[in-house]
């Protein structure tokens, strides 16, 4: 392979391709007989070619090729054809080699190479030139014209990197190259996709390739990539892409992994600090690289989870009741979730959901590990047959029926697949509401005019099992246009048809805001779908489509570009809505809106994963996703002028989107005052901070103010007037049977630096104990400072419990000592000599009894094989599976103590136990 310098060669991306002002310059005809300076000077007593009209538009068509011409920094792509075809487009460089036009590579595009000058070189001006011609319609030969662009393409901003291969690229720790190193690879085999990624192998390892060229790429074949690297949830991912196919050039495939104990995989990849990385903002600590795997295990959707991150697949014997989310807040302390995320975007996700409870053996890319959900995450990459299952009769008919699909719109004769046989077997069956438009045995579409929306219905049978049926309504020929006004309130699911200009568009060209005269809508396009890469800013389009909801967003899914058949509505370059704190609390509440161009002031940036939002005094525990947002926007006061585009789930949303098309300046916007802070964390304390209540029973939960204030900087400081029912912390003591009911006052104090807020107060009434009353009581980690345990202490206080009530002590034994640690763990740990480890012993005082127990158990880094757990007398043996992630209860007791200790031995390091949480419920003795 020939040794590539990682800065010379820039990622391509796709341009935008918007009307413009005519530029003079001549036309002329091939042939001696005919030639023309343009339509406007020819003369008036002879007949305009019609081509010629044509030829300008195409011309004209070109005027906003790149968008900052002196400021090129990565490759495009360019059409060598215009107007459907009828102009070709002939291009060269005035220095082919900074910028170079290669071959024609898909959808008549050209990728045009851009070799920046190395840093210190300084920027390099030339000239792109296109040679139009058409052919004439009133002489033999071509009408010709020519377009130039003078273009700076701009130096590159770090020192050359050598990258020869993808483990190269792997091994780079370097945070100045994300998004500044651009690459070449040969010999990438894409081993695998899922929607708008794909996976590529080249010998040396894996990297995802994102958007980009990977709609285009093709599993099994081997390409040249080139690209912008990027760092994303720990993982170098190649952006901008556009690869070139290498067809002698033989495939090569990673080695699948077979893993047939998740949780097992999931522990390993943790001690070996793969989740860890993710927790980085850059990638100084290293990333993940993809793997390659086969996985059997049980689909779970998790009640209570959002419906794009509810999805996992579990070990097969692990109660799905057992699920517990990943916990941790740093790289140095995280307990991953129990199982591999699915990741919402990956193809047939709604078709796996459909194996809900069922054990599958399924292929998989383990991409990523989601520091915000704290779980490894995979996309599928099977396939509508890839799943392997053992299934019942109904099961199939159900997964069956689910798989099927037909199009949403139809607008030309043609012929649909209905199939006959489902993808385990069973029959299929149609029917059609108009057999003339839509033939249900042979799938042959007829157009009818006027349009109608036929139903067509799909039964499911398998063996004596009664049928299952589904209906889908298609649109076949030219439907009724619906404004964008009317989309906003169409039905879910409904098909109709819009015309409108396109005012946005994302880049990778599957979001995109369509305007008409009477406002806005949004085109959505899943990664299961290809990108819509031909729609560009500026087109005047039509566009059938079935409308989806997302969040409140009406959406145009499903859609199918058309030639519009009205005449292009006068769309002004919108204006910006200034939108306060009360205008967006309004439109967190809204049932449905539609999206429009706004700008929001006096936002300030805090960290948010990889990515970058903003709070907004005045939004409680809202804030504002800004897509686009520099990282140098942290605890800075901004403003962005963009596009709402999406809002969080909930009602009313927790958050709001804004794809921001500008931003302040990051060097010079000013840090948020400590005024300013502190009003932003009063704000969003506030909303989470504990609500009166006159019958309280349980400890009052005050939360930590990091969990609402990232980048504030704020402290709090909780005050009781009673702290002997009520700590400080939170603690509840209640009166003793026969006692009156005591009046509690909780106040905090917020401290941004030098300032400090008003007491805000809360009151409470604890009610006094009732005789024989079951109490229940949880003791948890907080987060904080990681405690090393001083044998004979009472730690009862520090994990929220009454230390009158409660004795929480630790037996050392092993050299290492017992923690109560910061991450949210009681960890203990073993000894791998004698097995004699940590031991942590818990009592109630006398006069009351304890009737149940809930331990809550971590899967640890270093997992524990064996502990005993005593209960009053009774001694329960506990092996490495009970010491997984799950919570184990133990009921109907009557006794005052119980322990657990470590076990465990062998092994290279000391095993640990690592306990979440105690739930014990208890009673005062009547004697």
């Amino acid at each position: 392979m020939m040794k590539k310098m990682g800065l010379t060669l820039a990622a391509l991306a796709t341009i935008v391709l918007v009307s413009c002002g005519e530029v003079s310059s001549s036309v002329s005809s091939s042939s001696s007989s005919s030639s023309s300076s343009s339509s406007s000077s020819s003369s008036s007593s002879a007949p305009v070619d019609p081509a010629l009209e044509v030829l300008n538009d195409a011309y004209d068509s070109l005027g906003a090729l790149i968008s900052d011409p002196t400021n090129i920094t990565t490759g495009f792509q360019v059409p060598v054809s215009l107007a459907a075809g009828s102009v070709t487009v002939d291009w060269s460089s005035s220095e082919p080699g900074v910028l170079g036009f290669g071959t024609v590579v898909a959808n008549n595009l050209i990728n045009v190479t851009v070799n920046r000058p190395k840093k210190g070189d300084g920027d390099a001006p030339l000239t792109i030139s296109a040679d139009l011609s058409i052919p004439a319609e009133l002489t033999t030969g071509n009408l010709t014209r020519e377009w130039t662009q003078a273009v700076t393409v701009k130096q590159s901003t770090v020192d050359e990197v050598v990258i020869n291969n993808v483990a190269d690229i792997l091994a780079l720790t370097d945070p100045a190259l994300d998004r500044a190193l651009n690459v070449e690879l040969d010999d990438m085999t894409i081993f695998a996709k899922s929607g708008g990624e794909a996976f590529a192998y080249d010998g040396t390892g894996v990297i995802q390739i994102y958007r980009g060229s990977a709609d285009s790429l093709v599993v099994g074949k081997v390409y040249t990539i080139t690209g912008l690297i990027d760092w994303y949830f720990g993982i170098w991912e190649i952006v901008n892409s556009l690869a070139t196919e290498d067809t002698t050039a033989t495939p090569q495939y990673p080695t699948k992994e077979v893993i047939n104990e998740i949780n097992a995989k999931i522990t390993q990849l943790n001690t070996d600090g793969e989740a860890g990385k993710a927790f980085g903002i850059n990638a100084s600590g290293g990333n993940f690289e993809a793997i390659y795997a086969r996985v059997t295990g049980r689909v779970a959707v998790i009640d209570g989870l959002p419906a794009n991150y509810n999805t996992y697949i579990l070990d097969t014997e692990f109660p799905v009741a057992n699920f517990v989310s990943g916990t941790g807040t740093d790289a140095d302390n995280i307990v991953p979730g129990t199982g591999l995320l699915v990741y919402y975007q990956t193809v047939d996700y709604a078709l796996l959901k459909e194996y809900n409870g069922l054990v599958v053996t399924i292929d998989v890319v383990i991409f990523t590990f989601r520091s915000d959900y704290r779980a490894f995450a995979v996309y599928y990459v099977g396939g509508p047959t890839g799943i392997t299952a053992n299934l019942t009769p109904e099961q199939k008919q159900t997964i069956d029926l689910a798989a099927l699909s037909v199009p949403a719109s139809i607008v030309e004769a043609t012929t649909i697949s209905l199939p006959t046989t489902g993808l385990n077997g069973t029959t299929v069956s149609w029917t059609s509401s108009d057999e003339t438009v839509i033939n249900s045995t042979s799938g042959v579409v007829t157009i009818p005019d006027p349009a109608k929306v036929v139903t067509l219905t799909a039964s499911v049978t398998i063996e004596a099992l009664v049928a299952k049926t589904r209906t889908f309504e298609v649109a076949v020929g030219a439907l009724e246009v619906s404004t964008m006004q009317q989309l906003l309130n169409l039905p879910l699911n409904a098909v109709a048809y819009s015309e409108g200009e396109v005012m946005w568009v994302n880049s990778a060209s599957r979001s995109f805001i369509l305007a008409d005269a009477t406002g806005y809508g949004f085109i959505f396009i899943p990664s299961n779908q290809p990108a819509l890469t031909n729609v560009k800013l500026g087109d005047f389009i039509g566009v059938n489509y079935k409308v989806g909801l997302f969040n409140g967003l009406p959406q145009m899914t499903e859609p199918k570009i058309l030639v519009p058949t009205g005449t292009r509505p006068t769309i002004a370059t919108p204006t910006a809505t200034v939108m306060t704190a009360t205008e967006i609390n309004a439109f967190l509440a809204l049932p449905r809106y539609a999206p429009s161009y706004v700008t929001v002031n006096d936002l300030v940036g805090f960290t948010s994963g990889n990515n970058t939002n903003a709070y907004l005094s005045g939004l409680g525990s809202a804030f504002i996703q800004t897509f686009g947002a520099s990282n140098d926007l942290r605890g800075k006061k901004f403003s962005t002028t963009g596009w709402i585009i999406g809002r969080g789930a909930g009602s009313p949303a927790v958050s709001m989107t804004i794809q921001g098309l500008s931003y302040s300046d990051a060097t010079l916007a000013p840090f948020a005052t400590e005024e300013e802070r502190l009003a932003i964390a009063a704000d969003r304390y506030a909303a989470i901070a504990p609500r009166p209540n006159a019958e309280l029973k349980q400890n009052v939960i005050l939360p930590a103010v990091n969990s609402v204030a990232t980048e504030i900087g704020a402290t709090i400081a909780w005050t009781s007037d009673t702290p002997s029912v009520i700590s400080n912390t939170g603690v509840v003591t209640r009166p003793l049977a026969g006692s009156p009911d005591v009046p509690v006052k909780l106040s905090y104090v917020l401290t941004v630096g030098t300032l400090s807020s008003t007491p805000v107060e809360i009151n409470f009434t604890v009610k006094a104990v009732v005789p024989g009353e079951l109490l229940t009581v949880v003791a948890t980690v907080p987060t904080g400072t990681t405690t090393n345990t001083v044998v004979g202490t009472n730690y009862a206080t520090n994990l929220g419990l009454d230390s009158a009530l409660f004795n929480l002590n630790f037996v050392k034994n092993v050299p290492v000592v017992a923690a109560i640690n910061t991450a949210g763990q009681i960890r203990l740990y073993g000894d791998r000599t004698t097995g004699n480890g940590n031991q942590l012993n818990f009592a109630i005082i006398a006069g009351y009894r304890i009737t149940q127990i809930k331990i809550s158990f971590l899967t640890s880094s270093s997992a524990a094989t064996s502990a005993d757990l005593t209960i009053g007398s009774t001694l329960i043996t506990l092996g490495a599976s009970d010491l997984t992630t799950q919570t184990r209860t133990y009921s109907d007791l009557d006794v005052t103590s119980f322990s657990v200790k470590n076990t465990s031995s062998g092994g290279t390091s000391n095993l640990q136990v690592w306990i979440s949480a105690f739930e014990i419920t208890y009673q005062q003795v009547i004697a």
